[in-house]
């Protein structure tokens, strides 16, 4: 299997220059890569039925230092399979463990669309990631680099039933798209209701609504449906204690069907904490990005003094996320770089302090929210401060 890689390339030398490199400039070991790892699963979401969707998630990957490649796969399965179950707890790296007789049906594609022969079969996602590292860099200006892979597999789901009728479908009917995606309220405690918004949706109308509860491993190893669980509202039980909440809302019209998946809720226990009110940053996916909500400011700043920012961090949803990086700098000289993290109301208090700038007009800082050190793709927001001396 072939992967097509970006980033740094293994650097290329002639004979010579190997025999110079080692002789003269001491030339490091390549250095072997880490191989990618699974903190949460590979998964899918969808019907298992001919022409319909089927959405898949690539899972939390860790890569070290970073991933330069990732390929997915979508294969049809002659055997049902939970490769995404048996993972073991903290185990990383995880090679998951495909299911029985598999083709691939499609690469490159996080969604699949089911075939007419994937009818009795099962459908797996299949999530090759590669990562590189390098050793130390000559003195001629060249690398060595070595690259690593690792395999996940989601649980498959089937067996695929056949196409359903579209007879019913009027002329330029739109299928259902997700533009928001559904929330839950309720306390997280047993005996408590927990209800589900259907979220919002474009597509031809009417529009109706079917849902289905998830119970999720507190340690993000899966997600698998609630037998019975299929109402807009959900009564938590003894079995939920120490696992997360979610639900699944398809919409369906007709034109078809489309379905989104609320963000897990934090874990259920006694403490009667409120359904998404807030996230652990390290439940966020590689690709969730968080977002500024707010930075509240001291209407001035002395210099010398300290200004005091408030600043909230959410990610897309508006869910607020905890032990998040909020960071503030500035370009000017004699402003110092102070950074917190954000607590259970997803506030981070950064205290920054001014020493003898002189500016006309006001102080400009910039503000990062991070939810690692080395997240490439912060949230930025720029404000300014008028400065008394």
């Amino acid at each position: 299997m072939q992967i097509a890689i970006a980033g740094p390339r293994p650097g290329k030398l002639s004979v010579a220059a190997l025999v110079v490199g080692v002789a003269v400039l001491g030339l490091a070991e390549p250095a072997q890569a880490e191989r990618p790892g699974w903190y949460a699963n590979p998964s899918t979401a969808g019907h298992p039925q001919v022409g319909a969707t089927v959405l898949g998630s690539p899972g939390g990957i860790k890569c070290e230092p970073a991933c330069v490649g990732l390929v997915h796969e979508w294969t049809s399965c002659t055997g049902p399979g939970a490769a995404g179950a048996d993972r073991p707890t903290g185990g990383l790296p995880f090679d998951g463990r495909p299911a029985p007789g598999c083709v691939v049906r499609v690469r490159g594609d996080l969604n699949y669309v089911v075939r007419p022969e994937d009818e009795g079969r099962h459908i797996q996602l299949h999530v090759i990631a590669t990562n590189y590292d390098c050793g130390n860099v000559r003195t001629d200006g060249g690398q060595e680099c070595r690259y690593s892979s690792g395999q996940g597999y989601s649980a498959t789901i089937g067996p695929i039933a056949g196409s359903v009728a579209t007879s019913g479908s009027g002329p330029g009917a739109v299928v259902p798209r997700n533009l928001a995606l559904p929330l839950i309220s309720g306390l997280l405690r047993p005996a408590q209701t927990l209800s589900a918004s259907s979220g919002s949706w474009s597509g031809t109308e009417p529009l109706g609504f079917s849902y289905q509860w998830l119970r999720c491993s507190s340690s993000l190893g899966g997600c698998p449906p609630i037998p019975g669980a299929t109402a807009a509202r959900y009564k938590v039980t003894e079995r939920d204690a120490g696992a997360r909440i979610s639900a699944i809302v398809v919409a369906s019209n007709q034109a078809g069907s489309m379905w989104a998946t609320s963000t897990p809720t934090d874990v259920v226990g006694a403490t009667g904490a409120r359904a998404g009110s807030v996230r652990d940053v390290r439940e966020l996916s590689p690709v969730e990005r968080l977002v500024i909500a707010r930075v509240v400011v001291p209407r001035s700043v002395r210099s010398p003094g300290t200004a005091v920012l408030r600043v909230r961090v959410t990610d897309r949803h508006g869910v607020l996320i905890r032990g998040a990086t909020a960071a503030v700098s500035s370009e000017f000289a004699g402003v110092s770089t102070a950074s917190a993290r954000t607590g259970a109301n997803g506030i981070a208090v950064v205290r920054v302090k001014v020493r003898l700038v002189r500016v006309v007009g006001k102080l400009v800082l910039t503000v990062r929210a991070l939810k690692s050190p080395r997240d490439r793709s912060p949230a930025v927001k720029r404000i300014s401060l008028p400065v008394q001396t």
